[in-house]
């Protein structure tokens, strides 16, 4: 699950660095910081390191959730 969220994570930020249709997101971010001056990296990796911490977060949650949730099934019981 939380290897599929991720993946779906990045996918959305690509589709809107693609086509620029969300005003709000990431991929929006990046694309506005990418036209506004192409020579200047820097913002688009700024934004790109926050999509990787978020998307490290959401695993370590997700971990952090299935272990508690094994800790509390019974004995035979495996994910």
């Amino acid at each position: 699950m939380a290897s599929s969220f991720t993946l779906s994570f990045k996918i959305e930020i690509m589709a809107e660095v693609i086509t620029g249709y969300s005003r709000m997101g990431l991929g929006s971010a990046i694309m506005a910081a990418q036209r506004s001056d192409p020579t200047n990296m820097t913002e688009v990796f700024g934004y790109s390191l926050v999509a990787v911490a978020l998307m490290l977060v959401i695993d370590l949650l997700m971990s952090l959730l299935k272990k508690r949730i094994l800790r509390n099934q019974s004995p035979g019981f495996e994910l």
